[in-house]
């Protein structure tokens, strides 16, 4: 597996409005009341990873790896996470 492109951040009130981040990997970090709407996180890795009070509504998860990754309170429309990788 590639290095994280984040590992060990707390990212709080950013936008990733339509952003892409596929391929991404992103290791023990926390996402606080963070918009991801319409991003793109094709193939990308979220290991230990928080997401707290984010909207992630109309994310695209294809070949997304949440492991051990968890959601608190978040606005999740229209994500299918029968698209996630689930090999590990």
């Amino acid at each position: 597996m590639k290095q994280a492109d984040c590992d060990n951040e707390v990212h709080q009130k950013k936008s990733y409005l339509e952003k892409d981040l596929n391929n991404a990997v992103f290791r023990n970090c926390i996402f606080e009341s963070c918009d991801f709407s319409k991003a793109q996180f094709l193939n990308s890795k979220w290991i230990d990873c928080r997401f707290v009070k984010c909207n992630l509504s109309l994310v695209k998860w294809e070949g997304a790896r949440l492991q051990n990754t968890q959601f608190e309170e978040c606005k999740i429309v229209s994500g299918n996470f029968g698209l996630c990788d689930r090999t590990f």
